[in-house]
């Protein structure tokens, strides 16, 4: 399980690599939830089946909804004539 949700940064930060890893240790807890609730069976125990709710299959899941609701940049575009207007 270690490394699946490790991101792949340079940078020295020890702030951001900080914030990095909550963000990796929140989406595995919530993975861990939503698996013990919906996709365990239960008779005097837990047990729960991995298999019906991988945990590839929750970070695809994540990333399409960030996707979907902050559409990313795909065109930028400059206007003819912009460093005229500047120097003027």
């Amino acid at each position: 399980m270690r490394n699946q949700v490790k991101i792949k940064t340079t940078t020295k930060s020890p702030t951001l690599r900080y914030f990095y890893a909550l963000i990796a240790f929140v989406l595995k807890n919530v993975w861990v939830v939503i698996q013990r609730r919906y996709f365990s069976v239960r008779d005097n125990r837990v047990i729960v089946e991995e298999n019906k709710f991988r945990f590839q299959q929750f970070k695809i899941m994540v990333w399409d909804a960030i996707r979907e609701r902050f559409q990313p940049i795909t065109e930028i575009y400059i206007r003819d004539g912009w460093n005229d207007e500047a120097n003027n």
